[in-house]
């Protein structure tokens, strides 16, 4: 994905790309979200197993697009 210079915290096409957070004050295992718009999901490295990389293609971008839009 080509990142524009004017890209700001409330446009498209900053929203739509697929981001991580980690919530420090979380006491429970599930510390990490997976944020695209305004949908968190709870994060249990179910795409990664110890010794794979995950690389996100295009289509597998706008796969979890529609189903974060689904839930």
């Amino acid at each position: 994905i080509e990142i524009e210079s004017n890209l700001t915290l409330n446009s498209y096409e900053w929203l739509s790309l697929i981001k991580y957070e980690l919530n420090q004050n979380c006491r429970t295992e599930n510390k990490i979200n997976f944020v695209q718009f305004s949908n968190r999901i709870a994060y249990n490295f179910e795409f990664i197993e110890p010794s794979s990389t995950f690389v996100i293609s295009p289509m597998m971008e706008r796969t979890i697009f529609q189903l974060t839009q689904a839930i």
